[in-house]
């Protein structure tokens, strides 16, 4: 499974473009020349399709396929191994018939969870950078760190909040990584102290806004910078270790629910 087919034309801009592959011979029938698209896993020998004079070419229905790996093969990986995957997922739902409902969840899911990638990325390589500075800079560079750390965490956190919708309401037939499972708690937590950060600063935490004595432990963070991790109130989350396999997994779920698909959709 996990192949769609079909054509459509592209709205961002792009001329219709949406993907490109290699088309092999599929035979000859009388004065017409067939051609398909390379099947996933089939081993390319570089034949290419000929067309005589007087010949014409051809495609016979369900030809042209595409399988969602040859569409996540344009985005390669970045910082940690991960690669952004909202194009593939936009893409792979253009092929064939689809929901609309389910698509504009997908592609929200994708959307945020690169978000999330981009700001870890970003905070990841401003901890580093901020270990070679002194005095006022190196503070400066500490705050910028944690500044890029907490959009990571809430975009993080709105990301698995999808990968649960997924696996219980469209796709039971998946499970949550246990990547993302054993991030959940400490996530949260931090995840509502940096959301709620007013409350926490007037030393309150919680939906009713209770005083809480260890609400205020959220703005201590020295642990950031030279160890990639945030803590609030005994919880831990390590940038380096659970943010980063909790992202990889999020993408490897959005891939397995595409390439699960139940059957192939002609174009």
């Amino acid at each position: 499974m996990g192949y769609r087919t079909g054509r459509v034309e592209s709205g961002w801009g792009d001329g219709g473009y949406l993907l490109s592959g290699r088309v092999v011979p599929d035979g000859v029938e009388g004065n017409v020349v067939y051609g398909r698209s390379l099947r996933h896993g089939e081993e390319d020998t570089g034949q290419e399709v000929d067309v005589p004079p007087g010949y014409e070419f051809a495609m016979r229905p369900g030809a042209l396929a595409v399988h969602v790996t040859q569409i996540d093969a344009h985005s390669p990986a970045r910082a940690g191994g991960y690669a952004p995957i909202a194009n593939t997922v936009w893409t792979w739902y253009q092929f064939g018939e689809h929901e609309q409902r389910f698509l504009h969840f997908m592609f929200s899911f994708a959307r945020r969870l690169d978000a999330a990638h981009s700001a870890w990325a970003e905070a990841m390589h401003d901890r580093e950078r901020a270990q070679d500075l002194l005095g006022i800079e190196a503070r400066v560079g500490n705050i910028a760190a944690l500044a890029t750390a907490e959009v990571a965490v809430v975009a993080l956190h709105r990301a698995i909040r999808m990968a649960h919708s997924l696996v219980e309401s469209h796709r039971p037939d998946l499970d949550l990584p246990a990547a993302v499972q054993s991030v959940l708690d400490p996530l949260k937590q931090i995840r509502d102290a940096l959301e709620h950060i007013d409350e926490r600063a007037d030393g309150r935490s919680g939906q009713a806004g209770q005083l809480d004595p260890d609400a205020w432990t959220i703005f201590d963070q020295p642990g950031f910078v030279p160890h990639a991790v945030l803590t609030y109130k005994g919880h831990e989350l390590a940038f380096d270790h659970d943010v980063l396999a909790a992202l990889l997994s999020c993408r490897d779920l959005i891939m397995e629910a595409m390439s699960n698909a139940e059957s192939d959709v002609g174009g």
